[in-house]
């Protein structure tokens, strides 16, 4: 929930979410809980840009990031990202995380709602498949 409470300040928006991804987390897989929250996320992500003055007509490199349990692993979902047109730009390690293998990632493309919840529907089984958990995106706002 930290990720929510940092992308959230509301308190009201913060306890909907709560109780909405318990509910969906009581009754689906996680991988669906993780789907359910990421739509909620990418909503929030996408009223950012528009609060920005984008008019989400042109197309910009969206970084996107996702961590892994083992360097091992990483050769896996490299191999995804390379197939669906993504390109890799950055790893490291963070010891003290539960998945401790980080792999940033872009893709040129506009970041509508539709796309971007698209992205995160396919992103998140792949980088399950390889061990591994998505994380987030973020992309610039281009007027």
């Amino acid at each position: 929930m930290a990720a929510v409470v940092r992308l959230f300040s509301a308190i009201p928006v913060i306890t909907a979410l709560s109780v909405g991804t318990l509910l969906v987390s009581a009754c689906s897989a996680p991988e669906d809980t993780q789907q359910a929250t990421e739509k909620l996320l990418n909503e929030k992500r996408v009223n950012d840009l528009k609060k920005g003055n984008d008019s989400l007509t042109q197309a910009r490199e969206v970084v996107f990031w996702a961590a892994f349990k083992t360097a091992e692993d990483l050769p896996c979902f490299e191999g995804w990202l390379g197939s669906h047109n993504y390109l890799v730009t950055y790893k490291s390690k963070r010891a003290d995380k539960p998945f401790p293998e980080f792999v940033e990632f872009t893709k040129s493309l506009i970041p509508t709602l539709d796309t971007m919840n698209t992205l995160t529907l396919e992103l998140i089984p792949a980088a399950a498949s390889c061990n591994g958990q998505y994380q987030e995106w973020e992309a610039p706002v281009v007027p």
